[in-house]
C-alpha cells in the first residue's frame, strides 16, 4: 500500500511540473510568434491527459483497498479532484496559446500587463504539492486566494476592453485580448477548487471555501471552547433540503478532550431566525434545546456553532430499533410535548390555514410526477374533480376552522429533528428555525408524515411506523379534548392532506408518491362530504397513517 501510494505521489509530482512548465510556454507563446510554442504546448498536453488517467486508475485500485481508513480515502478523493482540475487548467493554457496567434501584434497584449496574471498562478502551482501532501490548510487558502486575485485582475481588465471596445478601433485585438484573460480567470477556478479539495482532505469533509471561512469565524467567537481550525475534524450530520450545511466538528486524534460541537451554516435568514429561535426556547425550556456558542453573519450567508446533543434520532430509533424503544421514544416525545403546550398555551383563536401553503409548493410535486396535475376523471357520469379543484374547494372549507388556542409549536417536526437519549429518557428538538406560537395539529401533522412517507416495505417496521402514529394522534386527541378543542381531528386531517402531498415532491418511487398523493386526496374528500352534511365535528379515519 505505502508503495502504490507512493507512486500516486510521484505522478502527481510530474503533472504538477508539466502543467508549471506548460505555463511558461503559455506565457512565451503570448510574447514570442513562434510556432514551435504552440506545437509543445500541445504535446504536453497530451502527456498531461495521460498522468490524469494513471493517477485516476491508481487512485481507484488505492480505494478499494482503503477499507475503513478514512484519511486516507479523504486524501485519495483529493488527489483525483487536484489532478482532474491540473488537467483543466492544462486546456486553457493550450487555449490561451492558440488565442495568441490571432494576435495582429504582440505588442499590443503587453499594455496589459498579462505576467502578473502568469506570476498569480505560478505561485498557487508551487503551493499545490506541499499543501496536499501535507494537508497543510495555510497553504491551501493561499491556493483558493488565487482565485480571488485573478477574479480582481480580470475585472479590472475586462473594464478596460469594453471601454476600449466602445471608442472603435482594434476591434479584434481587443477581442482577443478578453478572451486570454477569461482563460486566465478560469484557471482560478481551477485553483479554487484544487483548495477546497485539499481544505476537505484536511479536515475530513467537503468544504467550499466561504464554509471553511464561515467555521473559522464562528470558532473565533467560540474561543471557550477552545477548538483551533488547524487541529480539527468534521463529520457530516447532513444538509438540508434548503442547502443548509450541517457537520460535527471534534479535534482530531484519539487525544481530543474538547466536546464536539456542530457546525451548521447556510442562508442568513434561516440561520438568524434559528438563533432567534433557539434563544426563545432556552428561555423557557433550556434542557429542550442546543447551546448557541457562536453565530456569526456572512453577506447572504450566515453559520452557527450549537452544542453537539447525545441521542439517537427518532427517525433512527423508529427505523433501526425495537417496537418497545420506538413506544418508549414516542411516550417521552408525548410528555414532552405535553409539557412545553401546557406552558405555552395561548387563548388565542386563529383561522387554520395548512392548505395555503400548497399553491406555493404544488408546482414542485407536479414537477415531479405530472401525473398529478390532471387527475380527474369522469365515471359513469360521476365526476371526479383534479386535484387543483379539490384542494381549492377544500381550502374554503379549511378557512371556516380556527384552532382555539395557540401554543410553541416546533414548526418542522419532522422525525429527524427530534432526538432521544435512552439513558436519561430525555427528549431534545433541533432545526427550530420554523419554532412559533402556532396550532398543535401541524407538529402532530408533520411529525406523522415524516414517519409514514419512509420508504420502508418491511412489514415489522411499517407495523412499527403505525402503531407510533397511532399513538402520536391519541394523545394529541387527548390533549385537544382537555383543552376543548372540537375541530382537532378536521385540521389534522388538513395538515396530513397538505404533508402527505408535498412530501412527494421528494419521493421519485412512482408507486409510493400515488399512495401518499391518493391518501391526501381521500382525506380531501371526507372533509368536503362532511362539510357537505353538516355533522358532528369531523373525525380522522385514522387508517390514512395509522393502525
Amino acid at each position: 500500500m505505502v508503495l502504490r501510494r507512493s507512486g500516486v505521489k510521484e505522478n502527481f509530482r510530474f503533472l504538477v511540473l508539466e502543467v508549471s512548465h506548460q505555463l511558461d510556454d503559455a506565457l512565451r507563446a503570448l510574447s514570442e510568434p513562434d510556432a514551435g510554442f504552440a506545437a509543445s504546448i500541445e504535446s504536453r498536453d497530451d502527456y498531461i491527459d495521460n498522468l490524469k488517467t494513471v493517477i485516476e486508475a491508481k487512485c481507484f485500485d488505492l480505494t478499494r483497498g482503503a477499507d475503513d481508513d478514512k484519511r486516507l480515502i479523504d486524501w485519495l478523493k483529493a488527489v483525483d479532484v487536484c489532478t482532474s482540475n491540473l488537467e483543466r487548467i492544462g486546456d486553457h493554457l493550450v487555449s490561451v496559446a492558440g488565442q495568441a496567434t490571432y494576435l495582429s501584434d504582440r505588442a499590443f497584449l503587453a499594455s496589459y500587463e498579462y505576467k502578473a496574471h502568469f506570476d498569480e498562478i505560478a505561485a498557487a502551482l508551487d503551493l499545490i504539492v506541499p499543501a496536499l501532501y501535507e494537508r497543510n490548510v495555510s497553504q491551501a487558502l493561499r491556493i483558493c486566494r488565487a482565485e480571488f486575485n485573478l477574479d480582481a485582475m480580470y475585472l479590472t481588465i475586462f473594464r478596460r476592453i469594453k471601454d476600449q471596445l466602445a471608442q472603435g478601433g482594434h476591434t479584434g485585438d481587443l477581442l482577443t485580448t478578453l478572451f486570454i484573460f477569461r482563460y486566465l480567470e478560469r484557471i482560478g477556478d481551477a485553483l479554487l477548487n484544487v483548495g477546497e479539495a485539499i481544505i476537505s482532505a484536511a479536515v475530513g469533509e467537503r468544504l467550499k471555501i466561504h464554509q471553511y471561512r464561515a467555521l473559522e469565524e464562528a470558532l473565533d467567537g467560540a474561543a471557550q471552547l477552545g477548538l483551533s481550525p488547524e487541529n480539527l475534524s468534521i463529520h457530516a450530520v447532513g444538509e438540508t433540503r434548503s442547502g443548509c450545511r450541517i457537520g460535527r466538528v471534534e479535534e482530531r486524534g484519539p487525544g481530543g478532550s474538547r466536546p464536539a460541537v456542530l457546525f451548521k451554516e447556510g442562508r442568513r435568514d434561516k440561520i438568524a431566525k434559528e438563533v432567534e429561535s433557539i434563544e426563545a426556547w432556552r428561555k423557557q425550556f433550556p434542557e429542550l434545546v442546543p447551546k448557541v456558542h457562536a453565530f456569526h453573519e456572512h453577506a447572504e450567508n450566515a453559520s452557527i456553532l450549537l452544542e453537539f446533543l447525545p441521542g439517537r434520532t427518532f427517525q433512527d430509533i423508529v427505523l433501526y430499533g425495537t417496537p418497545d424503544e420506538a413506544l418508549e421514544a414516542v411516550d417521552a416525545i408525548e410528555k414532552t410535548l405535553e409539557r412545553v403546550w401546557s406552558a405555552t398555551r395561548e387563548a388565542r383563536a386563529v383561522p387554520s390555514a395548512f392548505l395555503d401553503e400548497l399553491p406555493s409548493r404544488i408546482g414542485d410535486v407536479y414537477r415531479a410526477h405530472r401525473q398529478f396535475r390532471n387527475d380527474g376523471a369522469e365515471i359513469g357520469g360521476l365526476e371526479l374533480p383534479n386535484f387543483g379543484a379539490l384542494s381549492s374547494h377544500a381550502r374554503a372549507i379549511e378557512s371556516t376552522l380556527t384552532a382555539p388556542f395557540l401554543v410553541r409549536v416546533h414548526g418542522d417536526l419532522n422525525n429527524d429533528n427530534i432526538l432521544f437519549d435512552a439513558a436519561t429518557a430525555q427528549v431534545r428538538f433541533v432545526d427550530l428555525h420554523r419554532s412559533r406560537a402556532g396550532d398543535f395539529a401541524q407538529d402532530i401533522a408533520v411529525l406523522c408524515v415524516s414517519n409514514f412517507r419512509m420508504p420502508i416495505t418491511d412489514p415489522a417496521v411499517r407495523s412499527t411506523i403505525r402503531r407510533v402514529n397511532r399513538h402520536l394522534i391519541d394523545f394529541a386527541r387527548r390533549f385537544a379534548f382537555s383543552n376543548g378543542d372540537r375541530d382537532f381531528d378536521a385540521r389534522l386531517a388538513f395538515g396530513l392532506a397538505r404533508s402527505l402531498v408535498t412530501s412527494t415532491r421528494f419521493i421519485l418511487d412512482e408507486a409510493f408518491s400515488e399512495d401518499l398523493f391518493m391518501r391526501a386526496r381521500y382525506l380531501l374528500e371526507k372533509l368536503i362530504a362532511h362539510h357537505a352534511e353538516g355533522a358532528e365535528p369531523f373525525e380522522l379515519p385514522i387508517e390514512i397513517v395509522g393502525e
